[in-house]
């Protein structure tokens, strides 16, 4: 019975477009790196993920550096993900502030623990990696990107809060955040849903 062998060209092909999709593919530990330039400025946006609470809360985390100074100054998305997006970080609060409202729903339990604190950002009196002091959540008017510098949001600092959501994000899926810039013209990332 004859064999059969492909053309040597087809198996060059079929190598070549391997190569090229995992070049395109995410790397190991699931981080999506996104370029952007918006005219002289340039930005990298690295690992955009969220989670959110059945309390109709979720919260938005990534890297992001840029090319030149410049400063997130609000965010919005769409608005069946949230009525309400406000940039956020988690602060040790001083004695008798923390809001009773935000206990147990802040940006670091999102799995609706009521033991408090399992991601190290929550008001809840677990102290655990906070130096024995209470976290609570504060709005901030920006967060500055230094030119060159690497800004980390995440779970426990600064964040991307959403509030008054019609449901919880779907663990899997994505969407669209888009961020409003000081001197750049706005920057839309994608974001996937996730637990941590």
């Amino acid at each position: 019975m004859p064999t059969f062998s492909p053309p040597r060209r087809a198996v060059a092909g079929l190598a070549a477009a391997v190569l090229l999709l995992a070049s395109c593919a995410s790397d190991d530990n699931g981080d999506d790196e996104v370029d952007v330039t918006d005219g002289d400025a340039a930005f990298v946006v690295d690992d955009a993920w969220a989670r959110s609470t059945p309390a109709g809360r979720g919260a938005v985390y990534f890297q992001i550096t840029s090319s030149d100074d410049d400063a997130i100054v609000g965010a919005s998305v769409d608005s069946s993900i949230a009525a309400v997006v406000e940039l956020h970080e988690t602060v040790a609060a001083d004695d008798g502030d923390v809001d009773p409202s935000m206990d147990g729903d802040m940006d670091g339990d999102m799995d609706g623990d009521t033991n408090g604190d399992t991601n190290g950002d929550m008001a809840s009196g677990d102290d655990e990696g906070h130096g024995g002091g209470m976290m609570e959540m504060r709005e901030v008017a920006s967060i500055p990107l230094p030119a060159g510098e690497t800004v980390v949001l995440e779970p426990g600092g600064l964040h991307v809060m959403l509030l008054d959501m019609p449901e919880m994000l779907e663990i899997g899926s994505v969407f669209d955040l888009t961020l409003e810039l000081e001197t750049a013209e706005p920057l839309t990332i994608t974001v996937s849903v996730r637990d941590a």
